[in-house]
């Protein structure tokens, strides 16, 4: 299917595909029948409130969808992120919203290159478990103004077992970073997956943790490795037995080397006390 619309992230149930598509007016959600290569629904922040025109484009950018049981959930940058009803994907609409800043304050916004790399925005990555019950957004940011105020971002956990109410459980904080700006060490969330009561997390030259959160109001840290010199994690995947992290030479400097390392699981009663690595590059 050939699109005039760049495609950033994308998501497929089986039937539809669900794309980013912020080369169009809005930055809208473009659902593709993958049946027929036909479009077959859009919904932007602009379906909800078209004043959402007034705010700097860069700043309600569609980052990331995820899609499960007829349900979608948009990261849209300073907007937030949004929860979508896509059982009709012809008829879309508004379930709820967590995060981001409000669209009058968004569209005062004087620097908006700025305002998109730094903290309180940039809703980045969003998935939910399971059962479609726990929420997790990843936010990314750096000091752009070189004054420390800028990043990087954690990721938070929000409860959707009413998803017309998301309740906020917690606040994964990001490791620490003596230097957030650009070129210097980002230790800022990035990509991560969250399965069977673990998330499995990468944070650039922060490294990867792995958290357990079958209690999401208490989230544990099983472990934690880190080597800012030699690693910049853009994602981590759990697989038989251990769990990946894809290392990217894209933002953590010159003597990054590009390769996939590979972790031992941890065991249920893991904690992160005494970090080792057992991965290879």
């Amino acid at each position: 299917v050939e699109l005039d619309t760049t495609v950033h992230n994308c998501d497929f149930d089986g039937r539809y595909a669900y794309l980013t598509a912020n080369g169009r007016e809005g930055n809208p959600l473009l659902v593709v029948d993958t049946e027929t290569g036909q479009e077959v629904g859009t919904w932007s922040l602009l379906d909800a409130d078209e004043r959402w025109a007034a705010v700097e484009s860069g700043l309600r950018s569609l980052h990331d969808v995820q899609v499960q049981d007829g349900r979608a959930y948009l990261a849209h940058w300073d907007a937030g992120t949004w929860l979508l009803d896509v059982s009709d994907p012809t008829d879309i609409s508004v379930v709820s919203r967590v995060r981001g800043r409000d669209r009058a304050t968004l569209s005062t916004i004087e620097d908006p290159s700025t305002e998109r790399t730094e903290l309180p925005g940039n809703d980045h990555f969003v998935t939910v478990d399971e059962a479609a019950t726990l929420l997790v957004v990843g936010g990314e940011s750096w000091d752009a103004g070189d004054d420390g105020s800028g990043g990087p971002s954690g990721i938070e956990l929000f409860d959707i077992g009413d998803p017309t109410a998301p309740e906020s459980l917690a606040t994964i904080e990001p490791p620490p970073t003596s230097d957030p700006t650009p070129g210097g060490i980002l230790t800022t969330a990035h990509n991560f997956e969250l399965t069977d009561g673990r998330l499995y997390s990468a944070w650039y030259n922060g490294g990867v943790r792995v958290h357990d959160v079958r209690e999401p109001r208490r989230p544990r840290e099983l472990f934690r490795w880190r080597d800012s010199a030699t690693t910049s994690f853009w994602t981590a995947q759990r697989g038989a037995g251990c769990f990946l992290a894809a290392n990217t030479a894209a933002l953590g400097g010159d003597d990054i080397v590009p390769g996939v390392y590979t972790f031992a699981d941890p065991t249920a009663d893991a904690l992160a006390t005494t970090p080792t690595a057992t991965g290879t590059a």
